[in-house]
């Protein structure tokens, strides 16, 4: 998984199977914009950690198809 946060401070995810989603930051949550849906999570450390699940699923996808 690659993040990269531009300028006005929108994280982008790239997973290793090429999907990317972005994340951002409201005053009381953070935002994850992933395969056309939302979630609201209450801050970083939970919107890494469901990025990180995401980047599990995808390389356990991978492996499976191998």
């Amino acid at each position: 998984m690659k993040i990269t946060t531009d300028k006005n401070g929108v994280s982008h995810c790239e997973l290793s199977n090429g999907q990317v989603g972005i994340m951002y930051r409201l005053p009381q949550a953070v935002v994850i914009k992933f395969e056309g849906r939302e979630a609201l999570l209450p801050n970083e450390q939970a919107a890494l950690a469901w990025m990180q699940g995401k980047e599990i699923e995808c390389r356990k996808e991978r492996v499976q198809n191998a």
